[in-house]
């Protein structure tokens, strides 16, 4: 079950809608939730494998990925997955200016359907790499 500490300290368990429901109204408002994903992703260059995981879920849309089509569309092993989710997920929680400690799920959607993880970009991070327009993400 995902995990929120606040900048407080206080933790917060629960489902990742409660989670990041809470985490929006600690954060305050969108352009404030659009500042701490722009923090996070401009924080240090962009590792190859989380390129990846960015352009594979950008190109799926709304409709997001199962895990199993995630880690094909990466070229990685599930193993991987995790690795790459870890190391962004500390990425995240390490940003000096981020509230709290929301980990992945400030930039994803993650949920579970029949046991299996499903992966979907939030709409705030969709819209930030949509205006970026990095090359990698074709």
């Amino acid at each position: 079950m995902p995990k929120l500490t606040t900048p407080e300290g206080f933790e917060f368990d629960g489902s990742p809608e409660e989670v990041i429901e809470i985490y929006r109204k600690l954060i305050g408002s969108e352009e404030d939730m659009t500042k701490a994903i722009e923090a996070a992703l401009d924080r240090l260059p962009i590792p190859d494998g989380q390129k990846d995981l960015y352009r594979a879920l950008y190109h799926a849309g709304d409709k997001g990925l199962p895990q199993n089509a995630l880690v094909n569309e990466m070229r990685r092993s599930a193993a991987e997955l995790a690795g790459v989710l870890g190391a962004l997920g500390n990425r995240i929680n390490r940003t000096p200016s981020m509230p709290g400690k929301p980990g992945v799920l400030l930039l994803f959607e993650i949920t579970q359907i029949n046991g299996v993880y499903h992966y979907k970009l939030r709409p705030e991070f969709y819209q930030i790499l949509k205006s970026r327009n990095y090359p990698w993400l074709r």
